[in-house]
């Protein structure tokens, strides 16, 4: 999983994505940034760690505890929308998110916390995109 570890994201990254974000669907940043906030905090039980595995041996991985074998696999889908976004942008797909497709892999802890972030930011703004409501981590947020 080299390939993974080794294409690190920073700041710039993720705040440039978020721009996109802000632009294509509205908000702010700070809203966002409180609400990847508010699931990480939850999700990994007020830890804020990338590395974090679920207790009792479950598929949740990462701080966002994304699901992976016997699971839905969110992390692979969550690397498919982010290249997808990417793509439909012009942008270059960050290789580390061609990485995770490319090896199918479940497991989130081998990404770094920005990389979980960005993740965690495509996946929820797609699937608020595609429904009324969105769950995450057990709690509706219902759209207006």
């Amino acid at each position: 999983m080299d390939d993974i570890e080794n294409n690190i994201v920073g700041d710039d990254d993720f705040d440039s994505l978020l721009k996109n974000i802000v632009k294509d669907k509205g908000g702010s940043p700070e809203l966002y940034k409180d609400l990847l906030y508010k699931i990480a905090y939850h999700e990994s039980a007020g830890t804020m760690s990338p590395t974090i595995k679920q207790y009792g041996g479950g598929p949740g991985r990462g701080k966002y505890q994304f699901e992976g074998k016997g699971g839905s696999n969110r992390i692979l889908t969550s690397a498919v929308r982010t290249k997808n976004y990417y793509k439909s942008k012009g942008l270059e797909v960050p290789k580390f998110v061609q990485a995770i497709i490319n090896k199918g892999t479940e497991d989130a802890t081998l990404l770094t916390s920005e990389q979980q972030d960005i993740f965690c930011l495509l996946y929820t703004s797609d699937a608020a995109d595609d429904m009324q409501c969105v769950d995450l981590g057990g709690r509706r947020i219902i759209k207006k």
